[in-house]
């Protein structure tokens, strides 16, 4: 069996993987460089971790779940969800200050880094 967070970051992604971890799953959480391969169009990674994993959070799979639940017959999908948008907003601008503008935010939201004027491309994103 295989297990999807598919809630955006900022979202309890690292406690669902303490949880899976804890159950005794082998475990693969945010996976930059698949998010990055998947933005040329490549999805080999992707199928690859699948295969090699049970349970998966944080970025790419919010993106992805829908063609892994094609592929991958029977999997379990948790989705992660703050109180609102307006938390969600806070505490992903705030991650943002500590780790600064990234490629695969950019990739993901449209933009490197959440400045308050791209608000709405983040929450829009995020409330999809």
């Amino acid at each position: 069996m295989k297990v999807f967070g598919i809630g955006m970051m900022k979202t309890g992604t690292t406690t669902l993987a303490h949880c899976f971890g804890s159950m005794g799953l082998r475990h693969r959480s945010y996976f930059p460089k698949l998010i990055r391969q998947l933005d040329r169009g490549d999805d080999s990674l992707l199928w690859q971790a699948v295969d090699h994993y049970d349970s998966f959070e944080d970025n790419p799979w919010p993106m992805t779940y829908p063609q892994v639940d094609i592929r991958v017959p029977g999997s379990k999908f948790v989705l992660t969800v703050r109180r609102d948008s307006e938390t969600w907003w806070r505490s992903m601008t705030a991650h943002a200050r500590r780790m600064g503008p990234t490629a695969e935010r950019k990739i993901i939201y449209g933009h490197a880094y959440p400045f308050e004027r791209f608000e709405d491309a983040f929450t829009s994103q995020y409330e999809e």
